[in-house]
């Protein structure tokens, strides 16, 4: 009896240590889910079946045809009536044939406008703009038309020693193009210059004198405001740019727009 005690407890030993070892060389199973990312879904979001709205196509400079016997000196585009869409207006003059002709021809300024996405002769004017001969000894004064914030701009230069520039601005209004301002610079170089800026709506005139000696270098300003009212306001049909006389007041002198 006494040799078969240690024997059982042996054995009993040597079967718990290959339990655990056994226990240990197993993989463990993990208590941890694996994270997976969700699933993503796309939705098929339909395609609106409504056309994307196109810019209206403007007709180009090219489509207005000007009859054949018109040269064209100037011309310009923008809003002239204020009603989101841009006039045409040209300066345009007759071709002179083979037949002697003993003045200038008249120049004529011709406003297009769109009517039923085609562009058409809305107006013809006779006035506002000088012909070839008025210029002096610089020639041609007639310089350019342009648009301005709604006004119909019309430039000439001109003269000989003393020089002149003239500028006129247009507006349709009272169903008619008035004469809503005008700036006038004349003078000569190492002489004097005189400006004066006529805002004929308001009726202030804003003019300054200038004296210039190129030997000394001396310059002196005088500026000065004063007011003239014209009622009605001049219209462009036949209107002479230079026959606008008015008199400056405390001066003895007249100014011509």
């Amino acid at each position: 009896m006494k040799s078969i005690i240690p024997i059982t407890y042996l054995s009993l030993c040597l079967t718990l240590v290959a339990c655990q070892t056994r226990s240990n060389s197993e993989p463990q199973e993990s208590l941890v889910e694996p994270t997976t990312a969700p699933e993503q879904v796309v939705e098929n979001t339909p395609l609106t079946d409504t056309p994307i709205a196109e810019a209206p196509e403007v007709p180009v400079d090219d489509t207005i045809i000007l009859p054949a016997n018109l040269k064209i000196l100037s011309k310009a585009q923008g809003d002239l009536t204020k009603d989101g869409t841009d006039e045409q207006v040209f300066v345009v003059e007759p071709l002179v044939g083979n037949e002697q002709m003993t003045e200038a021809p008249p120049r004529h300024i011709l406003v297009y406008r769109l009517e039923e996405d085609t562009w058409q002769l809305w107006q013809e004017i006779q006035g506002g703009v000088r012909s070839a001969d008025q210029g002096g000894v610089l020639g041609d004064p007639f310089q350019k038309v342009s648009i301005e914030r709604g006004a119909l701009v019309v430039d000439h230069f001109g003269g000989s020693r003393i020089k002149w520039h003239d500028i006129h601005r247009f507006r349709w209004q009272n169903e008619q193009w008035q004469l809503i301002g005008a700036t006038t610079i004349f003078g000569a170089p190492c002489d004097y210059w005189h400006t004066y800026d006529y805002n004929l709506s308001t009726g202030r005139i804003e003019a300054k004198w200038e004296t210039e000696n190129c030997d000394t270098e001396e310059i002196t300003e005088e500026s000065f405001i004063f007011r003239h009212r014209i009622q009605p306001l001049p219209n462009m049909a036949n209107f002479v740019p230079g026959d606008l006389e008015v008199d400056v007041p405390d001066r003895d002198t007249k100014v011509y727009f």
